[in-house]
């Protein structure tokens, strides 16, 4: 049987398309055989090549998931053929990652505290952390490094923009759609009515003034 075999990357990305190759070494016989799964349990295994080393890129058949595969000698003599047993060796595939539920628009008072922006990530097979990191008008935040984002002290005008999320891991790198916070401002008294005013009797008088904020204000 094969003494040794070894892989030239232990793990890829989902996406990965360059060299990756399988080598064994030590024992002897007619042919060295490999297949996809282990054929010593399983006789319907595919076979995928012989030699000493099999060449997955050169091939096309570089896995898109987490992948078993063996390889033995196999020996004919007279008609009969006689088989070592096997050595198996895994390639680990991390998996894509994808976003399930983007940050949605928010429209809040000026003073709302705490207001929260939060990403949803299916992990599909990834093998490696997922990190976060927000945006906020395109700056990364200080400390936004979890999947929800929270706002606190009481939001304000300046507050006001678009806030989306970057996804990543070893693999890949993901944006979320950008979100809006819109701050409504609280209403504020520009021009006070007049205080005092004279007027003879059965004149009429009117009182007005200014007032601000958002959005339309109601009299």
């Amino acid at each position: 049987e094969p003494t040794s075999v070894i892989r030239t990357k232990d793990t890829i990305c989902h996406d990965y398309n360059d060299e990756l190759m399988l080598i064994a070494d030590g024992g002897s016989g007619d042919s060295l055989k490999w297949y996809l799964g282990d054929i010593c349990t399983n006789p319907s295994a595919p076979y995928l090549g012989s030699g000493d080393t099999l060449d997955l890129f050169a091939l096309g058949i570089i896995p898109t998931a987490t992948s078993t595969y063996s390889v033995r000698w196999e020996t004919y003599c007279g008609g009969d053929e006689f088989n070592s047993t096997c050595l198996g060796i895994d390639i680990v595939v991390n998996g894509e990652i994808s976003i399930s539920q983007q940050p949605q628009n928010i429209s809040v008072c000026e003073g709302t505290d705490p207001v929260q922006f939060n990403v949803q990530i299916d992990e599909g097979t990834s093998l490696t952390t997922i990190f976060y990191q927000w945006y906020f008008n395109g700056l990364a935040i200080s400390g936004g490094t979890l999947d929800t984002l929270t706002l606190t002290g009481g939001v304000t005008a300046v507050d006001s923009g678009y806030y989306y999320c970057k996804v990543y891991n070893a693999c890949d790198t993901l944006n979320s759609d950008s979100a809006l916070l819109s701050v409504n401002l609280n209403p504020s008294i520009v021009i006070q009515p007049s205080l005092y005013d004279t007027i003879c009797e059965g004149d009429s008088l009117t009182f007005s003034f200014q007032a601000s904020g958002s959005p339309v204000l109601q009299y």
